[in-house]
């Protein structure tokens, strides 16, 4: 089993100690991030730090003065090193130490990095695209923790239940105004007339780290990207959908409803990702 990282120690993970106490287990007071990494580099951390900095703020949990993006980025190639690891999937958990009830008694950070090793080293598209349908027994509230990976997630693992029992590649899942929010596991985009777009931030989806860097390549690319509320019915105006997150690239859909789509676009996109991940020349804005 891989050694982790748990507050300032790298360790088997059978010495992590988890109490009946830990706030993120009682209530769902924390975060995460899951990032890719390849060849032993974390891709777009300075993105991921970003959203874990903002995200710890809103909860008003303490920051350490050491948490930097150089931190993490040399944490987690430490553990790669450690592990011997090259391609991994890491994750990162921050929780509100101590004990409580809803009221916290202090608001210190207490911290797990753990990774899970994985064969590729580039996004590959999915021969066969997605069958996509709609998550309707549960919505998402746009609020100020909406944008981040929190660690109440019951909404997406009902919604990964429902699409597993209906047999669906992934779902659309809806804001309570009934538009499109995001998906089990991705941000959803639409391409129609050769304009991409996606929804706004504050209709409730996850502010994804890959939605983030589709928008700096397609600023860099001159491809118009405009953030919507976006009903469903704007899916079945799209020429192509598609899905993104850090782990998959990009997910085309292939299915939704009754119609089909293609994936040029999609495609065409994948592969300027990947060269551009390539010649690390991937930035933040």
């Amino acid at each position: 089993m891989n050694a982790v990282y748990f507050n300032g120690k790298i360790i088997p993970p059978d010495e992590v100690i988890i109490t009946s106490s830990n706030r993120s287990f009682k209530y769902g007071d924390g975060l995460f991030e899951t990032i890719n990494v390849i060849n032993q580099q974390p891709l777009f951390i300075d993105l991921h730090v970003n959203r874990l900095l903002a995200g710890l703020l809103v909860l008003g949990i303490n920051i350490p003065d050491n948490w930097s993006e150089i931190f993490f980025k040399e944490t987690i190639t430490g553990l790669c090193k450690i592990n011997k690891i090259q391609n991994a999937r890491c994750r990162i958990t921050v929780w509100r130490e101590g004990e409580g009830f809803y009221l916290p008694q202090q608001n210190d950070a207490a911290i797990l990095i753990e990774l899970s090793p994985h064969d590729s080293e580039l996004y590959n598209l999915n021969e066969t695209g997605l069958r996509l349908g709609v998550f309707t027994e549960l919505t998402k509230t746009a609020n100020i923790l909406s944008p981040y990976k929190t660690a109440n997630s019951l909404i997406y693992v009902l919604a990964a239940k429902y699409a597993f029992e209906q047999k669906f590649d992934d779902v659309v899942v809806l804001n309570d105004r009934g538009r499109t929010a995001d998906s089990i596991k991705s941000n959803i985009f639409i391409w129609r007339q050769s304009v991409l777009f996606t929804p706004a931030l504050n209709e409730g989806g996850v502010d994804g780290v890959m939605k983030q860097v589709i928008f700096n390549l397609c600023r860099k690319e001159g491809i118009t990207v405009n953030e919507i509320e976006m009903p469903l019915e704007m899916l079945l105006e799209a020429d192509e959908i598609f899905l993104s997150n850090v782990m998959h690239g990009i997910k085309w859909v292939g299915e939704y409803t009754q119609k089909k789509y293609v994936n040029k676009f999609s495609k065409d996109l994948l592969y300027i990702i990947n060269e551009t991940n390539s010649n690390n020349s991937l930035v933040s804005p």
